[in-house]
């Protein structure tokens, strides 16, 4: 994982991908704290966390998400240089390049058809098994992440482009 600093992104833009970053590791601790508290509870026969499969699902969906922009603006993706070892460094960024680019693409058609599917999913009246929610409710703010996504994406396909 390259840990070097940010690509140069317009500052609200940067605070945004820091935000929505923040925000996904904040949701994987409390799935973490729900799942472990839910397992000792059931282990003693207490009681079992309402929806906890359901909103581990989804919280996944978020940290995947929203957690992803935040990597690409840090460059923080994980490579597989056994490929790209042998080609020059000037190759590899333009390799490294398209990489992001079919990322940001892809990040953008998944948003897109989250949200179709979502909407088709909710107007004819689907919820979810246990809790009751519109497809929309953990749909729209992944999308939102992966639209996010998508434009980081492409900002450090620019950033590959101008580097010398």
């Amino acid at each position: 994982m390259n840990t070097e600093k940010p690509i140069d992104l317009p500052p609200a833009w940067l605070k945004l991908t820091r935000f929505m970053g923040l925000f996904a590791g904040v949701l994987l601790m409390v799935l973490m704290v729900l799942v472990v508290v839910d397992i000792i509870a059931r282990s003693f026969g207490l009681f079992s966390v309402y929806g906890i499969i359901e909103l581990s699902r989804a919280t996944l969906l978020l940290v995947a998400c929203l957690g992803q922009a935040w990597v690409f603006a840090m460059r923080g993706h994980i490579v597989v240089d056994l490929l790209t070892a042998a080609f020059p460094p000037g190759i590899t960024r333009y390799l490294d390049a398209i990489g992001y680019l079919l990322a940001g693409l892809g990040a953008a058609a998944v948003g897109y058809y989250m949200i179709q599917g979502g909407w088709e999913m909710h107007q004819v009246g689907e919820r979810s098994e246990t809790l009751q929610l519109s497809p929309l409710v953990f749909r729209l703010p992944a999308a939102f992440g992966l639209f996010v996504s998508s434009g980081t994406a492409l900002m450090v396909v620019r950033s590959f482009l101008r580097e010398k």
